[in-house]
């Protein structure tokens, strides 16, 4: 229309100039004169009005992405050369913008289904994106206004190890949960300019076996080499102080070596303990009745001042598992609480079981566990405790994975309470 309009106009003033000639003119000649005007206005609009308004509404479809509609001929050659090629440039567009559609769609499904924790941030660094795995292992809801945020700003200890992170490079960090992942702050090319996303991979299980098959072996031997040692200088000690006589002084430093030597067997016989643990027996079991079960045992563990609390819900938490490996692991986190607490003369333990999210959660106000040690949780042989062996959190963490529990010791920011968290497989 935009180019069509004064044309008609013109055609308009032609037929009224027309009209008034005819007055003065013969009728013949008149109408000779406005038949072969307009035979001419009619080669006119053919040859270069219809051609120019032709490529004005593909430039219009063009403008508005319309990529499914497409210009017809004009009956010139030249114009009509340039409406195939048109309409030849618009189905590859159609074709090409589908493919995209098609590419984006997929990979958005498959950034979904995927394992790997994936978070998307725009240019700055500011997240636009989650998929399922990155929001649980951040605490965060998927229509939550994290939006927006840097992930440094997200509220989150696994936000603000990401944060550590320098752009562009990966490390293994260590979860609460005792899971291990390796972080890479990478970018891909978007219009020409560095986006950044992360993604976090699951230390596979294979890894884990190896690391548990690599420190079993090493204490095998050492137990073995240790316990042999030791039994031949523990009965050479005995020996000794039998043909001593009643010198009082080589007998008490006899004795003193010999009990240091019991002391270092037993040592080493405790980390050989874990090695041998045995595959739970699964049975039907009621956690509710293994807590009750254990209550006086658990509170004759507490320190001065120290109480023990436990909550039960309206029906009971069932599961198939081994009892007795399960209450191994109830007095070990127990205990633990009961340690941080040792030093304060007073505090509380509170054990909550949660059926319906099939929950155990032990939790102290103790005085809690800072990043720098969250990170070591769990690892073989590491122990915040004075001359602690780190045995009792490699026992627990390897009798829950066996039972296929997920778990989780952390304090809280909120309420700065420290919870052993386990969750039951259905």
């Amino acid at each position: 229309m935009k180019v069509t309009w004064p044309f008609w106009v013109a055609v308009l003033l032609t037929l009224g100039c027309g009209a008034v000639v005819a007055l003065h003119l013969s009728m013949w000649y008149a109408l000779g004169g406005l038949a072969l005007l307009l035979v001419m206005l009619y080669f006119l609009y053919r040859k270069m009005v219809k051609p120019v308004s032709s490529m004005v509404k593909g430039m219009d479809l063009v403008k508005a992405q319309d990529f499914a509609s497409r210009l017809s001929t004009v009956g010139q050659a030249d114009a009509d050369t340039l409406v195939h090629l048109f309409n030849d440039m618009m189905d590859r567009l159609k074709r090409e913008r589908l493919r995209v559609q098609e590419q984006n769609s997929f990979l958005h499904l498959l950034i979904e289904a995927s394992p790997l924790a994936i978070a998307i941030c725009d240019y700055d660094g500011r997240l636009v994106e989650l998929n399922q795995v990155m929001a649980s292992l951040l605490g965060v809801k998927r229509d939550v206004d994290w939006r927006g945020r840097q992930i440094g700003d997200v509220d989150s200890s696994v936000a603000r190890a990401i944060a550590r992170i320098a752009p562009g490079s990966a490390e293994v960090v260590k979860m609460e949960d005792a899971q291990s992942y390796r972080c890479s702050r990478l970018w891909f090319v978007e219009s020409g300019f560095r986006r950044p996303f992360i993604m976090m991979e699951p230390m596979t299980e294979e890894l884990r076996r190896a690391e548990r098959k690599g420190y079993e072996k090493v204490i095998r031997t050492m137990a073995h080499e240790v316990n042999n040692s030791m039994g031949g200088v523990i009965t050479l000690l005995d020996a000794l102080v039998a043909v001593s006589g009643a010198d009082a002084e080589v007998v008490e430093a006899l004795t003193g070596c010999r009990d240091r030597c019991s002391s270092m067997s037993g040592f080493i016989s405790r980390y050989a303990e874990v090695v041998k643990l045995p595959e739970p027996t699964l049975a039907p079991m009621n956690i509710d009745d293994l807590v009750i079960g254990c209550q006086a045992f658990l509170e004759s563990l507490l320190p001065q001042g120290v109480r023990l609390e436990i909550h039960h819900a309206d029906h009971p938490l069932r599961i198939r598992g081994d009892k007795v490996l399960l209450e191994q692991v109830l007095v070990n986190m127990v205990k633990n609480s009961a340690e941080s607490l040792a030093s304060k003369g007073e505090g509380l333990i509170s054990i909550t079981i949660h059926p319906r999210e099939r929950q155990l959660i032990v939790a102290d106000n103790g005085a809690g566990i800072d990043e720098a040690t969250a990170q070591q949780l769990f690892s073989p042989f590491f122990s915040t405790k004075q001359g602690g062996q780190g045995i009792g959190l490699m026992m627990i963490s390897e009798t829950l994975r066996r039972h296929g529990c997920r778990f989780s010791l952390a304090t809280s920011a909120t309420d700065h309470l420290t919870r052993f968290t386990i969750l039951f497989p259905n």
